[in-house]
């Protein structure tokens, strides 16, 4: 019987919590002394989580508990402890008459000895939802869902080449195509020779997409999935993995560019070149936090995925990409000055930590610096946002 009246106490509690409200004194006081006696546990707890409480009353509480202790409630309670003696046993004393119906002054202690002891009533509150265990919480376990946003990024890939013959291989096509169309342009306005341009070119291409795909994609990453969000109880970093996944698949198609090129126009690769892979990682982790930053403000603000494809399509001009940085800061005069204000960029610092080694050049220490700096606030960003705003997007979409 003791296990039922545990079972259905924070049920009847929670349906009799507002009629403690509306009554001058404590409801239980009109009750027939044998129904007090058989209730006694779940007048214990409604009275716990009532609102005829003082201090209590208005406080919310997060979880009505199962089993409260005598103890509990008159540390908390004066107006419990005053009519304490209705459930202990003890005499009362200058209590007033309410009437014909008053309940003796006394009722058998020993059943009270039966009640378990509980914790406080505040140790048993859920976690807040804005809190940095959350927020770093969310990214742990959309890391270990690797498998789930794994395929789902594959499929992406798969879904967008249906039924077609060469597949995603029309990724590599595309960027081939267009790297040799600018490179035989650009190198001919330049003055450039095209075997050392071709790959300058080539390179910086495949990178910024990458880049570009985090940032544009990344502005609806959680828009787009909108029915996942609502109906799958997974973290919201599980959107973004997906989307840096999907990207870097096309990087790793992109790449086949440049080893066609390194074959036709062969580099001086050296050990140096083996730096591409941190800096690959560096990138891969910016990416990162960029689309969960601009993602969680584009789901509150719909005007930011257009803003952001725009300042995208303006970068890429005013990036080192389709013109040589090196050649045009060595020139004398106004275009020289103008040329080293690209250093503010800082799409420059991350493009160049992994050209240089794909092309055989040596890494500069300035670079590398920016870009970890870079990576170190806007990580500090993207949990800042993620502890304030994570339980929001689902509301927001």
């Amino acid at each position: 019987m003791q296990e039922y009246a545990n079972i259905l106490m924070p049920h009847l509690a929670y349906l009799l919590r507002p009629c403690a409200g509306r009554l001058r004194l404590p409801w239980w006081t009109t009750l027939p002394p044998k129904l007090l006696l058989a209730a006694r546990p779940i007048i214990l707890t409604a009275v716990a989580a009532g609102h005829d409480t003082d201090r209590l009353s208005r406080r919310p509480l997060s979880v009505v508990p199962t089993r409260c202790d005598w103890g509990v409630l008159t540390r908390h309670t004066p107006s419990v402890a005053a009519s304490g003696s209705l459930l202990t046993g003890t005499p009362i004393a200058g209590r007033q008459s309410h009437g014909a119906d008053q309940l003796p002054a006394r009722v058998p202690s020993r059943l009270v000895q039966h009640t378990a002891t509980a914790p406080e009533i505040g140790e048993s509150r859920a976690p807040a939802s804005r809190s940095w265990a959350r927020a770093i919480g969310d990214l742990r376990t959309g890391w270990l869902h690797r498998r789930l946003w794994g395929h789902l990024g594959w499929q992406d890939i798969k879904q967008g080449y249906r039924r077609s013959v060469i597949g995603p291989f029309w990724i590599t096509i595309s960027l081939g195509v267009q790297a040799l169309g600018m490179g035989i342009l650009y190198a001919a306005l330049f003055g450039q020779q095209l075997h050392d341009f071709l790959p300058y070119l080539a390179v910086g291409l495949i990178i910024w997409q990458f880049m570009a795909g985090c940032v544009t994609e990344g502005a609806e990453v959680f828009i787009r999935n909108e029915g996942l969000i609502k109906h799958l109880p997974a973290p919201l970093s599980v959107h973004v993995f997906r989307l840096v996944w999907r990207q870097l698949l096309s990087f790793g198609h992109n790449v086949l560019v440049w080893l066609a090129l390194i074959l036709i126009f062969p580099r001086p690769l050296g050990w140096s070149s083996l730096m591409a892979f941190p800096a690959l990682a560096v990138i891969v982790l910016n990416g990162t936090w960029v689309a969960i930053v601009i993602g969680v403000i584009a789901t509150r603000y719909r005007d930011v995925p257009p803003v952001s494809a725009s300042v995208v399509t303006l970068m890429f001009f005013m990036t080192p990409i389709v013109w040589d940085y090196e050649q045009l800061k060595t020139r004398a005069g106004s275009i020289g000055e103008r040329a080293r204000l690209a250093e503010l960029n800082p799409f420059l610092h991350f493009v160049e930590i992994l050209r240089r080694p794909m092309i055989g050049e040596s890494f500069e220490v300035r670079h590398w610096v920016v870009a970890l700096a870079i990576t170190v606030v806007g990580w500090a960003a993207a949990l800042l946002i993620l502890r304030n705003y994570r339980a929001r997007v689902s509301y927001w979409v």
